[in-house]
């Protein structure tokens, strides 16, 4: 009996060459690119709804009485690689695209088994006159500076919206969220930073992990709670209630009305004007308490401060267990 001998050396070359004839189709299975382009004439404000499974959103505004739709497409089922290109051309062909009049819906999917394995993203440009509703489930959402009402939300991913004319609403399962401007805002994230700037309304925040940024330009409610991370709020004018379970508060402004200002690790620093009209109820378990304010005192401690300050007038009620608080006169 004969018998054939292959060396290691041999038998390693051999190996890397099988493993290079496979790559090439194994790369060419892995991914199928395909595109595909609109345009739709729309007269007045458009109400654009975006929706994506799993790609990214970028809305921006344009000129002119047309929406745009760049559709970017991505398969990568492993399964059914076979008819891969076929499905990828019948979206071409045919997009996700509906239009009644000046009502403007993308991304609704009603052939499960065409867009199984399928990741869509979009560039899409509108009128500035556009109210917007985006959601994806896994990819980030850019709105640029519309006039309506912007809507975003994503499963995970990062929002961002430029200065808007309209109220803001805007969530994610995971990631930062940013808002230029707004009429007023509401944020939401499990896990990120919230930076919401020039909110000219209220504006209310919440994130389970990550730093709150608001800065207010008029009057108006304010809601912050962060499970861990820094909240810090400028501009602040009427009520303020605010929350973080491990991080430090610091707050800006001339209460009009009631502050409610608590966390369980870290200080809590405000910054108010020598004239505000106030009455101060802190306390900490672990820190100390320091006024710059003529605080006319009812009670006090060692760890306690109440009394009024010009006379009294909105309550600060002011409380951490472990971190001190500071109230400062600003100009």
């Amino acid at each position: 009996m004969s018998s054939i001998r292959v060396s290691t050396r041999a038998g390693a070359l051999l190996a890397c060459l099988s493993v290079a004839s496979v790559l090439p189709a194994a790369a060419g299975q892995m991914g199928v690119d395909g595109r595909f382009e609109r345009s739709l004439n729309v007269s007045g404000a458009v109400d654009l709804t975006v929706k994506s499974g799993s790609g990214s959103v970028v809305v921006r505004p344009g000129s002119g009485s047309t929406v745009q739709v760049l559709g970017k497409i991505r398969i990568s089922d492993w399964r059914r690689t076979d008819d891969a290109a076929e499905r990828v051309k019948r979206i071409e062909k045919a997009p996700p695209i509906a239009q009644n009049g000046n009502q403007v819906r993308i991304g609704d999917q009603d052939d499960e088994e065409l867009y199984r394995g399928i990741s869509i993203s979009y560039e899409i440009t509108v009128p500035k006159s556009t109210t917007a509703t985006v959601g994806t489930g896994s990819g980030s959402i850019e709105i640029g500076a519309l006039q309506g009402v912007v809507s975003a939300h994503s499963g995970s991913g990062s929002v961002k919206i430029d200065a808007v004319d309209g109220q803001v609403k805007v969530g994610t399962g995971s990631g930062a969220i940013e808002v230029a401007g707004a009429k007023g805002a509401e944020a939401r994230t499990g896990s990120g930073q919230i930076t919401l700037r020039s909110i000219a309304g209220s504006a209310r925040a919440n994130t389970g992990s990550g730093s709150i940024t608001i800065e207010q330009t008029s009057a108006a409610p304010v809601e912050a709670h962060s499970a861990s991370g820094s909240i810090k709020v400028t501009g602040a004018r009427d009520a303020l209630d605010a929350d973080a379970a491990s991080g430090t508060i610091h707050i800006s402004g001339d209460p009009g009305k009631g502050w409610s200002l608590n966390t369980a690790s870290g200080g809590v620093h405000l910054t108010v004007p020598a004239a505000a009209k106030f009455t101060v109820d802190a306390q900490t378990t672990s820190g100390s308490i320091s006024v710059e304010h003529n605080v006319e005192a009812s009670s006090t401690g060692r760890r306690y401060l109440k009394g009024s300050v010009n006379g009294g007038g909105p309550v600060l009620n002011l409380r951490t267990t472990s971190g001190s608080i500071s109230i400062d006169q600003g100009k």
